[in-house]
């Protein structure tokens, strides 16, 4: 099981931001089309504060996520996930959501993505990803930038290393701290 640690923005443009001084991103890697699918059975998922999410990207293997036990503190969320691929739901996350919720499981919404990714550098040393997502789902379109922590590092040291990016990006006025995940976010426009 893997912590998911990042900052989560609102954008207006799908722009990567000046980053403080000391900070910098390596080469932009590339662009990937993703088609995430979020699924749960009549809500079940959603009550207990749980997403599972099959993402298909061109030339990868599927892969399933179930996040879970989410927490907010600004733009800073924490949330664990378990992560594997395969054509259907891989078992180690069948034996999380148990055998009635995992057999009766329904599409409930599909986002779009158009992916930038940079590494993130604090000095020379990569701390983890910056990403832009221009997201679609339904009648909804959204610009999303995300600074994700590798999960090697600390909890103290994602803490100073989010508060540093946090003080700064506050300035940007393309940037608004988001407090929705993408499928919280495409469910509510519905």
């Amino acid at each position: 099981m893997g912590y998911e640690r990042e900052l989560k923005y609102l954008a207006t443009l799908p722009n990567a931001p000046a980053l403080p001084e000391g900070w910098s991103l390596g080469s932009e890697l590339p662009v990937a089309q993703i088609l995430d699918t979020y699924l749960d059975r009549a809500g079940v998922l959603a009550a207990r504060g749980w997403a599972l999410r099959r993402r298909e990207v061109a030339g990868s293997a599927t892969l399933y996520t179930l996040k879970r036990n989410a927490q907010r503190s600004g733009a800073l969320h924490h949330r664990e996930e378990i992560e594997a691929a395969g054509d259907e739901i891989p078992a180690q996350i069948m034996r999380e959501l148990g055998d009635l919720v995992a057999t009766e499981l329904r599409e409930l919404v599909q986002l779009q993505q158009r992916r930038q990714s940079w590494p993130l550098l604090k000095g020379s040393r990569t701390v983890g990803h910056l990403t832009i997502d221009q997201i679609t789902s339904e009648r909804v379109a959204w610009c999303e930038l995300e600074l994700e922590f590798l999960q090697d590092l600390r909890e103290e040291e994602v803490e100073a290393l989010a508060q540093e990016l946090q003080r700064h990006l506050a300035a940007e006025s393309n940037l608004r701290p988001s407090s929705q995940s993408k499928e919280e976010r495409a469910i509510a426009a519905r």
